[in-house]
């Protein structure tokens, strides 16, 4: 652990002690000198003592975030998504660490609980991911040069379930500076009638609401709704539970257009709330090569951006169900469009009891989940040799029996 000071240049007695003493020593330490942030760093993370320093050094030098984890770089995967361990390594500013008091007898259980309770509150602001020793660009990053694309985009947040959640997620998106031009939300419930969007005074005029109609039919009938009756051509895609970094939208574009790609995702920072853990999940950059070797999660779909005439080119979503058929998509797509994931932690995923993914009925592992997995992997298989025709598998755009539309709710 390293204590940053502020405007002070004398020796601090250093001192070892166990996790238990490890607050009053900091309370110690605070109450001589002007501390502003600490920095707590894990042995096992075996950073490069330079690069940690330059990162260090740069996020100091301008403080805009007041949580910051370290993330040891590592190769991303090349053809199935990979479990890097968890988050142990982290700076973080005096207040926020002053603000609540959690146990730091294991680091790594201190920093979930530290960034989970950040995050749920309403004045927090949103946190950086730093990947230590990633291999920096060539050539400076221009944002100035995706403007244009940030202007003919739009975020599309499909919601069902507690109403603070899809608060959360608007919050930190009303406090990011570089947004697409449109935010779209469409609702599977009632809760919008206790929406105000008046609380998100940056977003409020470029927001859209509508609601499902009927309700209560999932999310792939109004994210296809959606994206059919957008006038943008570059959709995000965003789960209203989680989170977008800053970042995000800026640094997909970028990727998006120069690597000419049709559909492109992120790495995931898992706040695994079940497990009271923050997750590192890398996914392979090339997920055509990753889908050619039959892996078959080489991406998280909520993390992409996607151009509207490459979704349509394959057909849209299934929207005969309420969930898994963004797997089924991903698995068609791969025949059609040019995909990848960025070498980059750009989404907050929370995994959180009664989601699609955990609740009793839809969780991983069920027997329909499985089946239908089953199934697409066999049939993707032999599309692949060739013994079967896309347009006769399982994997074919199946479409729902019943009517439907999305309207639009006065604000």
């Amino acid at each position: 652990m390293l204590v940053l000071i502020e405007g002070q240049s004398e020796n601090i007695e250093v001192k070892i002690c166990n996790n238990r003493k490890l607050r009053i020593n900091l309370d110690h330490i605070g109450m001589q000198y002007v501390v502003k942030y600490y920095v707590f760093l894990s042995l096992g993370d075996q950073f490069k003592a330079e690069d940690l320093f330059k990162k260090i050094t740069h996020f100091l030098n301008q403080p805009v975030h007041e949580i910051i984890l370290l993330l040891p770089y590592l190769l991303a995967p090349s053809e199935n998504f990979r479990i890097d361990s968890n988050v142990r390594s982290f700076i973080i500013s005096k207040k926020v660490f002053d603000s609540k008091i959690f146990s730091l007898i294991n680091p790594a259980r201190f920093i979930y609980e530290m960034v989970n309770f950040y995050l749920n509150s309403p004045q927090s602001n949103n946190i950086e991911i730093v990947q230590v020793g990633k291999p920096e660009p060539l050539s400076e990053v221009n944002e100035n040069g995706i403007s244009t694309e940030i202007n003919e985009s739009s975020v599309q947040i499909t919601h069902k379930g507690p109403l603070k959640l899809l608060k959360r997620c608007l919050t930190h998106l009303d406090k990011t500076k570089m947004l697409p031009q449109k935010v779209e939300i469409c609702f599977d419930d009632n809760s919008y009638k206790r929406l105000d969007l008046k609380q998100f005074k940056n977003i409020i005029d470029n927001t859209t609401l509508y609601k499902n109609s009927p309700l209560a039919v999932g999310p792939f009938l109004a994210r296809q709704y959606m994206v059919e009756q957008s006038a943008n051509e570059y959709i995000y895609l965003l789960d209203s539970d989680d989170i977008s970094v800053p970042s995000r939208f800026s640094k997909l574009m970028l990727e998006l257009k120069e690597r000419n790609l049709d559909l492109l995702g992120s790495h995931e920072l898992r706040i695994d709330q079940i497990g009271k853990k923050l997750v590192i999940a890398r996914f392979p950059l090339n997920v055509n090569y990753a889908l050619a070797k039959r892996s078959f999660h080489p991406m998280l779909h909520g993390t992409c951006i996607m151009t509207k005439a490459g979704f349509l080119k394959t057909g849209g979503y299934s929207t005969e169900g309420k969930f898994g058929y963004d797997t089924q998509f991903l698995l068609r797509a791969g025949f059609f469009l040019k995909i990848g994931n960025v070498d980059d932690f750009l989404y907050l995923r929370f995994q959180r009891p009664n989601s699609l993914t955990t609740a009793k009925k839809t969780m991983y592992g069920t027997k329909r989940r499985k089946f239908m997995g089953w199934r697409w992997q066999v049939d993707f298989n032999l599309v692949c040799s060739g013994k079967l025709n896309l347009s006769d598998s399982s994997l074919r755009e199946r479409k729902h029996d019943f009517n439907f539309k999305i309207d639009e709710i006065t604000k």
